[in-house]
C-alpha cells in the first residue's frame, strides 16, 4: 500500500558532525591541546598539523624548552643548548630535521629528531629573522633586526655553509615567512611600525608583490609560495585575530582565530592544515589552535541539504547566508567619458559608447580594462543604462549625439558590433534589460519625457504597455517577462522620483519606492534582487547612497566611495560594478560591489 511518506518523503542523511565547505577559503580554527609551557617568541618547525615542534621562547624568562605535538598532545623533548627567544620566525624545518637560527648571537642549532647540536653560525646576527627551511641541510634566512636597525640581508644554507644572496627590497623584521629555500614569501613585518609590504623569493632575487590587507608583524604562517596563510600578529588592533589567504595572486581574509596573539609557533607547509601554539595575548599563553579544511572523507556542505547530526542529535539545514556588502576600487578605464553603456558581470564586463559620440569598447576581466578593437558603428552617449547582455553578447539601444536622437540598435558578438532592428521611438536616457536577443526598454527622453515600453525578440522591437509614469534617467533590471523600472527624473518639482514599477510581461505595477528619490543612478541585478547606486538628487547634487532590493523592500547599504551619476553599471545584487561618472573632473575609475556569501548549517529541530 502506498504511504504519504513513500510518495512525498525523502531520505535524510545521518552524519557524525556537520557538513563542511571545500577549499582553503572555507577553513576554520578549532581548539587543540595546550602547550606544557605557556610562552611567546618561540621558533617552530612542522611537516603537518599532527607533527610539529616549538623551541625556545619566553615564559617569563628566556627558555630552552622544546615541545613536540602529535595532533593530540604536546610532549617535552630535548632542550636547546642555549635558551633564546624571537630568533627565527617561519618554517624552521620538520620534527625530524630543523634549525634554530640566530637570535642574540650568530649561533645556529640543528635538530635531528631527538637532540640539538651546534651548527654552522650565520654570517650576520639578527633577531626575528624570517626562515623558510626544508630541513637542517636546506634553509633560507632573511630580514630581521640587527640592532640598531632592521635588515634586508638574505642568507642561504646548503648543509655546509651560509652564503649571502639577494637582499630584500625593504629592510624589515618579524614578517610572516612561508615556503621553501627556493620559493618563499615574506609578508608584513616591521620597519617603521607594522606594515603591509610583501615580497616573493624565486631562488635568486626578491620582488615586491601584492600587499596584505592588514598591516601587521609577528604573525603565524603556513603554506607554500603559491598557497599560504598568515594569521594573528600585532598592529592595529594590538592583538590581531585575522587570517589571510594567499593564492599566488591576491590576499583574501578568512576565518578568525579565537584568540588574538602574536609570536606563537606555526610553520606547517600547507595552507589547508596549520597550527598556532602559544604566543603573547597577554600574558604568555599555552593555547593551541588548529586550522582545518574539509578532507576527502568529510561530508561536503551543499546549499539546501537536510541532514541529521548524530553527535549533537540535531536536524540541520544548509542555507546561503549573505554578509555585509561593500564597495572597493577596481580598474581604471582607458577612455574617460560620461554616459557610457555597459553589460556583463563584475569579472567579465564591457563598456561602450559615451558622450558625445564615443565609439570605443573596453573589456573588463575583474582587475583591469583593455581596449577592444571592436567599435560601435555609430558613436553616442546619454545611454548609460541602455546596454544589456554579456561580455560576448551585448546590446546597445538608442542614445544621443549632439542634437540627434537615435532609434539605432547595435548587437555585439564578442568581436564586432552590427546594426539590428531599430526602436520604434528614437530616445535617450532610457534603460535596456535582458539579453541581446530578448530585451526590454522603457521610459526615456525623445525630447519630451516618455512612458513607452518596447520588447525586442532578436530581430525587431514591438511596443507594449506603457509605464504608469513618464520619466527619464531611470535604470532598469530584469528580463522581458520580469523587470523593474527604478526612480528617474520627472517633469515637475521635485524633478526626481523614488517610484519603482514592476513588469510582469504584460503590464507595469507600482511597487515599493526607493528610500532616496534620484535619477541617472547605476543599477544591477534582477527583478527580485537588485541594487541601485549613486545618482543625481537634483539640488543639492550627487549622492553616493546605495540601496538593495530583496523583492519586497529597499534597504540602504554601504555607500559608494565617491558620489556620482551617469555611470555604466552591470552585474548582480551581490557582485556588481559601476564605471565612470559625473564627477569633476569626469571619472575613469571603477568601483566594485561585493556581498560575501557563506553556506551555513542551521538547526531545524532541537527536539
Amino acid at each position: 500500500m502506498s504511504t504519504y511518506k513513500g510518495i512525498k518523503g525523502f531520505n535524510v542523511q545521518s552524519i557524525a558532525g556537520d557538513t563542511k565547505a571545500t577549499g582553503v577559503a572555507a577553513g576554520v580554527w578549532s581548539s587543540g591541546a595546550n602547550l606544557n609551557t605557556a610562552r611567546s617568541g618561540q621558533s617552530s618547525a612542522a611537516q603537518s598539523q599532527n607533527a610539529a615542534i616549538v623551541f625556545g621562547g619566553n615564559d617569563g624568562s628566556v627558555t630552552a624548552v622544546t615541545e613536540e605535538y602529535n595532533g593530540t598532545s604536546w610532549t617535552e623533548v630535548a632542550d636547546l643548548a642555549t635558551a633564546r627567544a624571537e630568533a627565527s620566525l617561519g618554517r624552521g624545518g620538520t620534527t625530524t630535521s630543523a634549525l634554530m637560527v640566530s637570535g642574540p648571537s650568530t649561533a645556529v642549532e640543528s635538530w635531528d629528531g631527538s637532540s640539538w647540536t651546534a651548527g654552522t653560525a650565520v654570517n650576520t646576527q639578527r633577531v626575528n629573522t624570517g626562515v623558510a627551511n626544508d630541513s637542517n641541510s636546506s634553509a633560507l634566512a632573511f630580514g630581521g633586526e640587527n640592532p640598531p636597525g632592521f635588515s634586508a640581508l638574505t642568507e642561504s644554507w646548503n648543509g655546509s655553509a651560509w652564503t649571502e644572496v639577494g637582499d630584500l627590497n625593504t629592510t624589515k623584521n618579524a614578517g610572516a615567512a612561508f615556503g621553501t629555500p627556493a620559493a618563499a614569501i615574506y609578508a608584513g613585518g616591521q620597519s617603521a611600525g607594522a606594515f603591509d609590504k610583501t615580497e616573493s623569493w624565486n631562488g635568486t632575487a626578491w620582488s615586491e608583490i601584492t600587499e596584505i590587507n592588514e598591516a601587521k608583524r609577528k604573525q603565524g604562517s603556513a603554506g607554500v609560495q603559491t598557497s599560504g596563510i598568515i594569521y594573528g600578529g600585532t598592529g592595529t588592533p594590538e592583538f590581531i585575530v585575522n587570517t589571510e589567504f594567499w593564492n599566488g595572486t591576491a590576499w583574501t581574509e578568512l576565518a578568525n582565530l579565537a584568540t588574538g596573539r602574536f609570536v606563537g609557533g606555526s610553520g606547517v607547509s600547507s595552507s589547508s592544515s596549520a597550527i598556532f601554539g602559544g604566543g603573547w595575548a597577554p600574558p604568555h599563553v599555552a593555547t593551541t589552535e588548529e586550522w582545518t579544511t574539509a578532507g576527502v572523507t568529510d561530508a561536503i556542505i551543499n546549499e539546501g541539504q537536510v541532514y541529521f547530526n548524530t553527535a549533537t542529535e540535531l536536524l540541520k539545514f544548509t542555507k546561503n547566508v549573505l554578509g555585509t556588502g561593500a564597495w572597493a576600487s577596481g580598474g581604471t578605464l582607458s577612455t574617460t567619458s560620461l554616459r557610457r553603456s555597459g553589460a556583463g558581470t563584475q569579472t567579465a564586463g564591457l563598456v561602450f559608447g559615451g558622450s558625445e559620440a564615443v565609439t570605443a569598447t573596453e573589456l573588463y576581466d575583474g582587475t583591469s580594462w583593455t581596449a577592444s578593437p571592436a567599435v560601435l558603428n555609430t558613436g553616442r552617449g546619454k545611454a548609460q543604462q541602455m546596454g544589456c547582455g554579456t561580455q560576448t553578447a551585448a546590446l546597445l539601444v538608442g542614445g544621443r549625439a549632439s542634437t540627434t536622437n537615435y532609434a539605432l540598435t547595435e548587437s555585439f558578438n564578442g568581436s564586432s558590433w552590427s546594426e539590428v532592428g531599430d526602436l520604434n521611438d528614437a530616445k535617450f536616457y532610457s534603460f535596456a534589460a535582458g539579453t541581446n536577443t530578448a530585451a526590454i526598454t522603457a521610459g526615456g527622453d525623445s525630447p519630451g519625457l516618455l512612458a513607452t515600453t518596447e520588447i525586442y525578440n532578436g530581430s525587431a522591437w514591438t511596443e507594449v504597455a506603457d509605464l504608469n509614469a513618464v520619466r527619464t534617467g531611470l535604470p532598469g533590471v530584469g528580463t522581458t517577462t520580469d523587470a523593474l523600472a527604478i526612480g528617474g527624473e520627472i517633469a515637475a518639482p521635485p524633478y526626481r522620483t523614488a517610484l519603482v514599477e514592476s513588469w510582469n510581461g504584460t503590464s507595469w505595477t507600482e511597487t515599493a519606492d526607493l528610500n532616496t528619490a534620484r535619477g541617472f543612478q547605476g543599477a544591477a541585478g534582477i527583478a527580485t534582487a537588485a541594487i541601485v547606486a549613486g545618482g543625481d538628487l537634483g539640488p543639492p547634487g550627487l549622492t553616493a547612497v546605495t540601496e538593495s532590493w530583496n523583492g519586497t523592500a529597499w534597504t540602504e547599504v554601504a555607500d559608494l566611495a565617491t558620489a556620482k551619476a551617469l555611470t555604466a553599471s552591470f552585474g548582480t545584487s551581490t557582485s556588481a560594478l559601476v564605471a565612470s561618472g559625473s564627477v569633476t573632473p569626469v571619472q575613469a575609475q571603477t568601483e566594485e560591489w561585493t556581498v560575501p556569501q557563506t553556506a551555513t548549517n542551521v538547526t531545524v529541530d532541537t527536539a
